[in-house]
This record gives C-alpha cells, structure tokens and sequence, in this order.
C-alpha cells in the first residue's frame, strides 16, 4: 500500500487523515482492518445527474468527490473490492448531506480515511502495511492425485492463486492412459507456478501431498525432456522447493506442513515464518504445560496485572469486531506486556495461524508460569463478539465533529491531487468504472426494447404495450430506444478513438 500523505502526522488519540493507494489484496485485507464504522472515508467516483430542460430531462455521468462518514463494510474478496456504505457528509451540488451513499475502494483507486481518534493498532496497521519490503515470499502447493491448491502466504494473508483438477485415469498393466494424464496434471501445476510465482521474491516453495504424489512431481520438474518446456527457469531454483508429507492436498494441510522441522528451516528467512514459529511455541505448549495458555480477554486482564504474560496473541477479526473502548484498553495492555519483556503478536484471520487463533476466541496469551484458575474463566466465541459501535452516539456527535474537521481542512482531498497525470492508476480505474457503468446502461436499454417487442407482440395487451412504449419514447427525449442505442453506440466509439489519439500522443 502506497501512502500519499506524512504518516508521522498521526498520533494516538488526536483526530487525523491518510491519502493512500492500495496495491494488491493483502493491501485491501490491510485496508478492511483499518477503517471502522464511523470513520470517514472520501474519494472521487461516478454518478449519474439529471438534467431537466424545457420539460424534458437527460442524464450525464459526473466525476464528483464525496465522503461518507461508514456504517456498513463489505469485503469481497473475489472481486478485490471494498465496499463503504453510510451517509454523505460533504458539501455537494449533486449529493445532499444526510443521503446514504455507496462507494468501493479497489486497486488503483486513490482515497483518504479519516479518524476522529487514531489509536496505536491502527497506526502500526498502516506503518506495516506501506513497508514496501512486505510481500508474499512464501508459495505453498498441497495436492493429491487429480487435484492440487497453489498458495502465496505472506505475513498478513494466505492467498488462492490456483486450483488444478485433471482426472487421472487407473492404473492398467504395461503403457496406459495413467501416466500420461498424470503427466497432464502435473503440467497443469507447473503452470500455475510459473503464471503466479516470481521466483525473484518467493524464497521458498513447499510441495506436500498424501502418498507418492510430491515424489513423482519432483521427478517430472526434473526431466529435461522437451515436455518440461519450463526447464530451464525451474534449474535455477530448484534448491528452493521443499517436499514434504501432508495428510491431503487442502487449505487445512497448510498448517500441518508449515510446521514441519524440515519446512521450519527452510522458510525461516520468510515474512511468515515468526507467525508460524510462534504458533508452534503455543502448540507445544498447548500439549504439555496446558496451564500456561489462556483464553479471553478478562484472563488476559489478570494475568497482565500479574505480569505474567509472555506472549499476547490477537486476531485481526478480535480487533476489528470490538469496540473503540475495547481497543483503546487494548492498546495499553500491548504497551504494558512489550515494556516488561513480553511481546505481542497480531495474526491475521486470512492467514492459517490467525485461523486457529479465531478459533479460540480471537485473543489469546502463553504465560511465563501457569495460572490454573485462569482457564475457569468463560471463553466467548468469536462469533458471539457484537461489534459494539453505538450508531447513536456516533450521530450525536457528528454535527460537532465535522464542524471541527471543516475548520482543521482535514477531509480535504482536492480533485487535481486525485486526478494528476502522475496518478495513473486512479484515472485507469476510474475510466474502467465509467465503461463499466455504460455498458450496464446499454444492457439495460437492450432489457427494454425486449420487454417492448414482448408487450406490443400480446394480443392480450396492445394498449398497455402501446402505453409503454409511450413512456419508453418519453423518456429518451422523442426518440425510439433504437435510435438511442444508436447514438450511444457512435458516442463511445467517439471515446475509444479519442483515448486511443490520447494514449499515441502520451507514447510520443
């Protein structure tokens, strides 16, 4: 994630903005744990405005700045989208204050996020998430036979790149179709790799399966025949892949491999590997000295006021559903373990070591000695956690609240710093939204002129056909929904030839 504004300007428990740029998906997961309900967020986006003229009215589509102060948050991961929902509370000629808007954050797009009260999580959130040194070092393969899962872990998000299925045929006595479609499979796999892993930044690729599948995977990387058509980029990294023993080819494989000694040594160097040492260390600990591990947020309470903590451990998803309160004593406890020798960790729910830390309720510590009356204490699920966001309270405060941001000038983001040249990307995806939009308005016209054949071809219902067809003329100015298909057909390829000059002009 690329930050556009000083983020030395944010302090614990002041107000504050940041004007960023998201890259990729962990920088969205990063994104989805940093703004919370009430937090604002602004950027530049489509609308479509009508116009009234002489008793006829038009639409054109504007690029307007807006900020939403957030009520709702959407994560789609599949799409790479984020989407905001809650009320405008900026001045706008197009949109009127109170109104419930929508908008999405994805690659690409420049934004700001606005708090009214920064807290320490958050700020170590946004430093960690704009080290450009954090990528996704790790590759990971689980397979059997028939079906195999690319993986790219980094520190914060496990992410799918992949998944082959072939079906491999049985086994028959001398020559058969066996071989031949697991070689099929096989080669499926191995352009997976070479499509999503950059062998310049992955420093290490882990092969596991049930069986004899990994083994005979190792023999097919390495036959230099003119099958293996990838060869020669595979001979310079072959010291990099790691084969080792899994009870299936499945997401859930993961953690069991990653903990394996032999796999230990090979990823230590990697930007996963201190989350999954550390999830090691608890599971030793889990099996053998049980009492040394606690569970809930009021245990940890006791056991930090006993400084008996050694290793706080916290799930993203923990953080995010709690409340501001809830967070700001957090926070002090972090500081309070860290500053008497102990240390925290914050794992994330899309990694497979946050996976298991949600499982126990999202917070959890290893105490230096046991504490048994601890474990008496009652865990709540993390399912059970109410986001406590008071809406009211929120609302009370909101007129204050953005007198004095308009005063400060805190939410502004002026429309030339959005739309630079030197911003490509936000006008890339901005131009992508507007195509998009367009073409859903074209398919929208085509959904009328089929209903308006349909109607007027019913014997039963000329006049309502008749009525609307009327309406349908009406509405496009007098003009039949042909000629309006028409006209927008010459008007964007009037635009595809101007964007064409333009990007010519841009080469030159």
């Amino acid at each position: 994630m690329r930050i556009k504004s000083n983020i030395n300007e944010l302090l614990p428990g002041c107000a504050g903005k940041a004007i960023l740029v998201c890259d990729n998906l962990e920088d969205l997961w990063h994104l989805y744990n940093l703004v919370g309900k009430g937090d604002f967020v602004k950027t530049i986006t489509f609308r479509k405005v009508t116009h009234e003229k002489a008793g006829k009215s038009s639409s054109i589509k504007k690029k307007i700045n807006i900020t939403i102060k957030v009520e709702e948050i959407e994560y789609d991961q599949k799409e790479g989208i984020i989407r905001y929902k809650g009320k405008n509370v900026s001045e706008n000629e197009y949109i009127a204050i109170g109104q419930y808007q929508s908008i999405e954050i994805a690659k690409g797009l420049m934004f700001t996020i606005f708090k009214k009260n920064w807290d320490e999580i958050s700020i170590d959130r946004l430093k960690n998430s704009t080290d450009v040194t954090i990528t996704s070092d790790l590759a990971a393969i689980v397979m059997e036979e028939g079906v195999g899962h690319l993986y790219l872990i980094s520190s914060h998000i496990t992410t799918l790149k992949a998944k082959i299925e072939q079906t491999i045929a049985k086994k028959r006595k001398g020559p058969s179709q066996h071989d031949k479609s697991l070689n099929q499979f096989f080669q499926k796999i191995l352009d997976a790799i070479i499509k999503n892993i950059n062998f310049e930044v992955v420093k290490c690729i882990i092969v596991a399966s049930p069986g004899f599948t990994k083994d005979q995977f190792a023999d097919y990387l390495s036959d230099n025949t003119a099958n293996n058509k990838n060869y020669d980029i595979l001979q310079k990294n072959f010291k990099k892949f790691v084969y080792v023993h899994s009870s299936s080819g499945y997401k859930q494989a993961l953690q069991e491999v990653m903990s394996k000694p032999e796999v230990l040594g090979q990823i230590k160097n990697t930007k996963a590997s201190e989350d999954i040492n550390a999830m090691e260390r608890f599971n030793e600990i889990l099996g053998k000295e049980m009492d040394r591990i606690i569970f809930g947020m009021n245990s940890v309470k006791i056991a930090n006021e006993k400084e008996a903590v050694d290793t706080l451990i916290v799930s993203d998803n923990y953080l995010r559903k709690i409340s501001p309160k809830f967070r700001q004593e957090l926070s002090e406890m972090m500081k309070n373990i860290t500053a008497k020798g102990g240390s925290v960790m914050k794992m994330s729910s899309q990694h497979v070591t946050g996976e298991k830390i949600d499982a126990f309720g999202g917070i959890t510590a290893i105490l230096r000695y046991a504490i048994p009356e601890l474990n008496e204490s009652e865990v709540i699920p993390l399912e059970d956690i109410k986001e406590d966001h008071h809406h009211e309270d929120i609302e009370e405060n909101d007129q204050m609240a953005m007198s004095v941001l308009n005063d400060m000038g805190m939410l502004g983001l002026d429309e030339d710093i959005l739309i630079q040249s030197g911003n490509k990307e936000t006008d890339n995806y901005l131009n992508n939204q507007n195509n998009k939009n367009n073409e859903d308005e074209e398919d929208c016209i085509e959904e009328e002129d089929e209903e308006e054949d349909n109607t007027l071809g019913s014997n039963s219902g000329v006049v309502s056909g008749k009525n609307k067809y009327d309406n349908i003329h009406n509405k496009n100015n007098g003009k039949t929904t042909k000629q309006v298909k028409k006209e927008r057909e010459i008007q964007r390829k009037i635009q595809i030839r101007k964007k064409s000059n333009l990007d010519e002009d841009d080469s030159n």
